[in-house]
């Protein structure tokens, strides 16, 4: 049982090392997160993301698609997105 404690303690230390050594952006990103699709999209909630994606091109949805999986993480965007043309 001690050991298993130990063990799941140094675990705990690894994985705050890890975190503290992976490269970050300026913004707390990671430095290689796809950047947001267009200007203003951060400041955007869902509805007003979805809209604009309506009138954008595949390439932008696809980038944004990226951008949503690696960093907003907003399931109702990423779901429509990945049904976009479905």
């Amino acid at each position: 049982m001690a050991i298993d404690k130990i063990y799941r303690s140094i675990d705990e230390k690894l994985d705050r090392i890890m975190a503290l050594l992976e490269p970050q952006a300026h913004d707390g990103k990671p430095a290689d997160a796809p950047p947001a699709p267009f200007d203003g999209y951060d400041g955007m909630n869902v509805a007003e993301a979805l809209d604009m994606l309506k009138s954008q091109d595949d390439a932008t949805r696809i980038a944004a698609l990226a951008y949503e999986r690696s960093n907003k993480k907003r399931a109702t965007v990423i779901d429509a997105l990945e049904n976009w043309n479905s």
